[in-house]
């Protein structure tokens, strides 16, 4: 009823309010460089929240469904954490990239999990401003290399899930001048996607190394699939009649 509304409306604005510094990691890869004396330097990328409150997890979204006070609600970021590990102590930095956009679930190639040398990350997006949650509406690229976001935005009344990272087969070109297998966007993305419009979902597959112009094939289905989160991508078929 109303009142019982009223009450969880006033405990999450409540939750809100007693914040601190912090995040959500909903995903990020990290690096470790350097080494000796010197020490290293780890740095991590994850979606996160700019503040968050006491409470349990995703507890500043809490109820039934979040509720947007004033029309906002805590925006998704891409956060850059450094870690400095030096003899006399470490120190700890800490930037929002992609332009500061509301985004979510950052993925990069799997290949390069974990590793230095990544260089791209691919995620949903959600808008520009990066005030307030809001649904993801397109895709995201963010290069560590350069700084510079792509993003694709679709059309009207289109809702975005997240993508999986498919790597394409390993080619010469991939190297670097150095011999080293190096990252240069060699992936499909595939990411479900709904219509309002026309009341049906569809698996995406866009190209990682040209993500602004948008998905190379929509395999619509039948019916809308509900909102969903994570996947995988194997190479096998299953559950396929042969």
């Amino acid at each position: 009823g109303g009142d019982e509304d009223r009450r969880r409306r006033r405990r999450w604005q409540g939750r809100r309010r007693r914040r601190r510094r912090g995040g959500r990691a909903a995903g990020g890869e990290g690096e470790a460089d350097g080494g000796g004396s010197d020490g290293e330097t780890i740095r991590l990328y994850t979606a996160a929240w700019p503040v968050v409150g006491a409470g349990p997890f995703l507890g500043d979204w809490g109820g039934d469904v979040p509720l947007y006070d004033d029309g906002k609600i805590n925006p998704t970021l891409l956060l850059e954490t450094t870690l400095r590990l030096r003899e006399g102590g470490a120190s700890l930095e800490r930037s929002y990239v992609a332009g500061g956009a509301c985004i979510d679930h950052p993925h990069v190639d799997p290949r390069f999990e974990g590793d230095g040398r990544v260089r791209y990350i691919f995620m949903s997006w959600c808008n520009a401003e990066g005030e307030s949650g809001s649904p993801p509406v397109g895709y995201c690229r963010f290069d560590r290399l350069t700084g510079k976001t792509q993003v694709w935005r679709a059309p009207p009344r289109t809702f975005c899930e997240e993508v999986v990272v498919i790597p394409r087969p390993a080619e010469a070109g991939r190297a670097s001048a150095g011999g080293e297998e190096a990252d240069v966007a060699d992936v499909w993305l595939a990411g479900m996607m709904y219509s309002a419009d026309v009341g049906r979902s569809c698996l995406a597959i866009l190209d990682g190394d040209d993500l602004e112009s948008g998905p190379v094939c929509r395999l619509w289905l039948r019916q809308a699939v509900p909102h969903g989160l994570h996947g995988c991508f194997v190479e096998e078929l299953y559950g396929m009649a042969t």
